[in-house]
């Protein structure tokens, strides 16, 4: 019990660090409404680690979407709305047949005929299944079966899906009043036992997530014009859904999504070889169209989860940032990994010496000197420490073409950690690139964050959670868009930088990279984490933690609150999240307090 205890005051290192808090800011995040929440929420888990109590998530979720399904006051309220609409366009539904019988099939037509929204017309696609008298047509293919809709809006259903009985009337409110060419919604699934379980609520447009793991699934909703500007002319690969999906939203930026449980998917069955292999070869084929040709390699056994390792167009310089003061011990582990295990060998190191005045560690960085006399650059810094300042000193002092920030208490594992972080930066569209980053127990450090969790800035999601743990539909095996990431180790090309005018030096501690990375965002870059990029991650241990005194708690308060003030849409709004998930916690729990 005791080591039970200890592993889990381990885990909220970002909420109670034991040996920094002073009795004045214990008392302050006590008597805050967000202090006593975060207390309560880290208790209840400890009890129910230590005592093994399970939760029932399922019956939780059942009662949390019960209360949100329209009731039947609602849905007349809908019908008689939608009888005023001057705007009421033909859907074409096709149902994607892979793996059905005749029952769920006649439950989702079932849903399709509950629809409030009733102007839509069914198409199915398959090979092996008889007509149905509720089914117009049949096709063998989704491309043909697109050229004989007589809709303006395609919807593409897999077989064996329940659709609510409100999803065409949300679906169709927003075809009209909004300019979108393609409509993803969330989802849940429908358990062996009937129920209703493993929501998925899913962020905003995220291109790069969507080559790696298909977040936004079959239930699609497309504009057909968008749809026969290449359909006429390119056929659909093997996986001919996911295809399509991949060719649409390259022909548009105007993708919405939208917050709503609109459609329960059945549980299902083992992917195949064939499957696995169908997949890959539409990602390929997009990569090609898309001049990014690479690798595509499966990362989750018996799913359809990949990493796309993208062929390095120019082996280019890599200028590696690293402020420091003293503490030669540590930033020798951090050299030591970066020259002795990286295998890509264009690169330089520039140590930042802010105010160091140990002996030992002016005679540890002679010896490093000499030892790396052309790649080592170690440069003084006498002013107060400002990790953005160093970081724009830095990348003046720099030569690369790229500059890769890196934390001194960090330590290389991934020995092409620089190849495969170089691959997704020299994209003209990625801003940000981030890595997984590991506590020396091999529990998570970093694998991505989330503005707004906790209340604050941003924190790590999933912090201390085993490493083996694979996230919410597998966002910590697979490449992830993210708002933000952490500079303890993130690169980007020096042109980007040098576009968003480098680092706020207004943030001088706290949140510098969570602001660099909503400003690169907001530029229209996209930013993204990749989990087969590894290092320790000792965190901190050179400065300290940035509240240990009252005068730096001062500090930072003055920091968040700055901080706030430019970015509170994104604290309220993560494009990244979802807001039907709980900010309390860093385990995508559903927020128990959303309403639709």
């Amino acid at each position: 019990m005791l080591q039970s205890l200890k592993d889990r005051f381990k885990s909220y290192q970002h909420v109670w660090k034991q040996g920094d808090w002073t009795f004045f800011r214990l008392y302050k995040f006590f008597i805050s409404a967000k202090g006593r929440k975060k207390v309560q929420y880290m208790l209840v888990e400890l009890l129910r680690s230590v005592f093994k109590w399970k939760t029932n998530e399922e019956g939780i979720y059942q009662k949390w979407f019960s209360n949100q399904k329209p009731s039947e006051r609602t849905l007349n309220t809908y019908k008689k709305e939608i009888e005023n609409w001057v705007n009421k366009p033909l859907l074409t539904v096709i149902l994607l047949v892979k793996n059905s019988n005749d029952t769920f099939l006649a439950e989702t037509l079932r849903s399709l005929q509950h629809q409030v929204y009733t102007n839509w017309e069914v198409i199915l696609v398959s090979e092996n299944v008889e007509g149905n008298e509720h089914i117009q047509e049949q096709h063998h293919s989704l491309q043909k079966a697109i050229h004989v809709s007589q809709g303006e809006w395609i919807v593409t259903v897999a077989v064996n899906d329940v659709l609510t009985e409100d999803a065409f009337y949300h679906i169709v409110k927003l075809c009209v009043s909004d300019s979108v060419d393609v409509i993803y919604t969330d989802e849940d699934r429908i358990s062996e036992k009937e129920a209703l379980s493993h929501h998925f609520f899913k962020p905003k447009w995220s291109p790069d997530t969507l080559l790696a793991r298909n977040y936004i699934g079959d239930f699609v909703v497309y504009r057909k014009s968008l749809l026969q500007t290449f359909l006429n002319e390119s056929a659909l690969g093997s996986d001919e859904s996911f295809d399509l999906l991949l060719q649409a939203t390259e022909q548009t930026a105007l993708i919405k999504h939208i917050s709503k449980i609109l459609v329960h998917k059945r549980v299902s069955v083992a992917v195949t070889d064939v499957q696995i292999e169908n997949r890959k070869a539409v990602i390929v084929k997009a990569l090609e169209r898309r001049g990014e040709n690479g690798t595509v390699v499966q990362v989750v056994k018996d799913q359809l989860v990949y990493s796309i390792r993208y062929d390095i167009k120019q082996k280019a310089k890599v200028s590696i940032i690293i402020p420091t003061k003293n503490k030669a011990d540590i930033l020798g582990v951090c050299l030591d990994s970066i020259f002795s295990k990286s295998t890509y060998s264009n690169f330089e190191v520039i140590v930042l010496d802010n105010n160091s005045d140990e002996a030992e560690f002016f005679t540890f960085i002679e010896e490093w000197k000499l030892k790396e006399p052309t790649r080592l650059l170690v440069h003084r810094v006498e002013k107060p420490f400002n990790f953005s300042f160093l970081m724009n000193e830095g990348e003046r002092l720099s030569s690369g073409e790229y500059l890769l920030l890196l934390n001194n208490d960090t330590e290389v594992l991934s020995e092409d950690w620089l190849e495969v972080m170089l691959e997704q930066a020299q994209r003209p569209n990625i801003g940000v690139v981030g890595a997984r980053l590991l506590f020396p127990n091999n529990t998570l450090q970093h694998g991505g964050m989330i503005v707004g969790l906790g209340g604050i800035a941003a924190e790590h999601i999933y912090l201390g959670a085993s490493v083996t743990e694979t996230g919410y539909h597998y966002n910590l095996k697979a490449t992830t868009n993210y708002s933000a990431l952490t500079a303890a180790c993130f690169m980007c090309r020096k042109a980007v930088f040098n576009e968003m005018g480098g680092f706020d030096e207004q943030l001088e501690v706290e949140c510098n990279d969570v602001d660099f990375c909503l400003r690169v965002h907001e530029s229209g870059y996209k930013n993204v984490y990749l989990p087969h990029v590894e290092l320790y991650h000792y965190e901190s241990i050179s400065r300290g933690h940035p509240m240990k005194t009252k005068e730096s708690y001062a500090k930072h308060m003055k920091e968040i609150n700055y901080f706030r003030s430019k970015w509170m849409a994104y604290i309220d709004n993560d494009p990244y999240y979802n807001p039907n998930l709980s900010l309390e916690s860093n385990q995508f729990k559903l927020n128990l307090n959303s309403t639709y």
